[in-house]
């Protein structure tokens, strides 16, 4: 309900004094043609009923209306002074005849209240910009027809002040301003580590919930021979290809939701006549994954390795061919039997330890795709996790987010 007070309030008192004067505005140049000097009887008029009218809003309208009667009072204020002739200075000169006077261009100031030291301008408070923000359009309308009479709303910086001076650094922390807090040093190839806010600047809609797991395991494991994660380059691509795969760790699982017409796309697995069995169906697998199909390792589609053994973890380990490997390589790693991620293949979607080392073995163990990261070859690198193989002459899916998620990665490590 404030809102609309606020939108009505804000447009009469413009459209009340303007329309009392008997000028109509459609552009801050049309003001300039339309302005001249009206004669003193039109002019005692319309003071009185506009004061009157503003002062029955300050009395039912709070802290809102005293902003809004700042910008009329202002207005009027300036109409007043040349109609009923205080200062002796006017446009032009008077005419007998018809009371109005040609033009002959008011100061250039004049046309933008905010260079003249009488005005004042709205005394907004944060709920009243909030309001105006929640207006858009309307507040674009009145600041660019009335020549910049309400001054463009504070933003508010990271630590949420209004107007305030806080950033975020390279490292993605809030600093400056309020928050007591310094800008980040950036890592060198020796000591760098991942943060939440790292994270955070590369995929900002992520699960904010997980991504200090997420960090907590990769810092853990980066450096392992195996994986040998050990400079700034290498870390950012895996992190730009984690981020894309799982929607910034919204989900550690490969989605079934597909519809018809993309089943039928692919016309070496699904045809118009059974397609619809398989439309947003997990079973979809079952058919896409079975019998060999690229190279996964998957039995026959009625063994359903193609649903069980689909993509899990941080990047979305898949194929029964996979996960066998994975499960023997982190049994003899860490001496762990207890394990199998054969039997227990959601264990990738459900204990972050294991989505993360899935995502450090495939990409950097079995692939070897730090030659990739090393030559910052991000198309190849997206090619041989999304599609099976650097090689393949394929587009990867949402090759666009993973170069998006890579420039952030590089600005996040200080990486020019």
């Amino acid at each position: 309900m404030k809102k609309i007070i606020l939108l009505i309030i804000f447009t009469l008192s413009i459209t009340l004094h303007f329309g009392n004067k008997g000028i109509t505005v459609t552009s801050s140049q049309e003001l300039r043609a339309q302005w001249a000097c009206p004669t003193n009887t039109q002019g005692s008029g319309n003071s009185g009923s506009g004061g009157g009218f503003f002062s029955w809003l300050q009395g039912i309208g709070g802290s809102v209306v005293d902003a809004i009667t700042n910008v009329a009072n202002a207005i009027s204020d300036f109409f007043s002074d040349g109609e009923n002739g205080d200062d002796g200075e006017g446009f032009g000169n008077e005419n007998e005849n018809d009371g109005w006077v040609e033009p002959s261009g008011p100061p250039e100031e004049l046309f933008n209240p905010m260079n003249d030291p009488w005005f004042q301008p709205p005394n907004f408070g944060q709920e009243e910009w909030d309001i105006m923000a929640d207006l858009g359009s309307y507040y674009s309308f009145y600041a660019s027809h009335f020549g910049g009479l309400m001054p463009p709303p504070p933003e508010k910086d990271c630590k949420g002040v209004l107007g305030g001076t806080a950033y975020r650094d390279n490292c993605g922390y809030c600093v400056g301003g309020t928050t007591g807090k310094v800008p980040c040093v950036c890592p060198t190839d020796a000591d760098f580590k991942v943060t939440k806010e790292m994270l955070l600047l590369i995929n900002p809609s992520g699960d904010k919930d997980k991504m200090d797991s997420v960090a907590k395991y990769i810092n853990l494991y980066k450096r392992d021979t195996d994986f040998n994660i050990n400079t700034r380059l290498r870390l950012a691509h895996l992190l730009a290809q984690i981020t894309a795969e799982t929607d910034g760790f919204t989900t550690l699982t490969e989605s079934h939701h597909y519809s018809k017409k993309a089943l039928l796309a692919k016309k070496k697995y699904f045809d118009s006549a059974t397609v619809d069995t398989y439309v947003n169906c997990i079973c979809l697998f079952d058919r896409w994954y079975c019998c060999g199909h690229l190279g996964l390792g998957n039995g026959n589609e009625a063994s359903k390795d193609g649903s069980k053994y689909r993509g899990h973890g941080a990047i979305q380990l898949t194929g029964r061919g996979s996960y066998t490997k994975f499960t023997s390589y982190y049994q003899n790693k860490y001496n762990d039997h207890s394990v199998s991620f054969v039997d227990n293949p959601e264990l990738l979607a459900t204990n972050m330890k294991y989505a993360v080392l899935a995502a450090l073995w495939e990409a950097c163990h079995e692939k070897k795709l730090n030659t990739y990261a090393d030559n910052d070859d991000v198309s190849s690198y997206s090619k041989a996790i999304n599609l099976g193989s650097a090689k393949s002459k394929g587009t990867p899916n949402g090759m666009t987010k993973r170069k998006n998620n890579l420039i952030a990665a590089k600005k996040a490590l200080c990486i020019n």
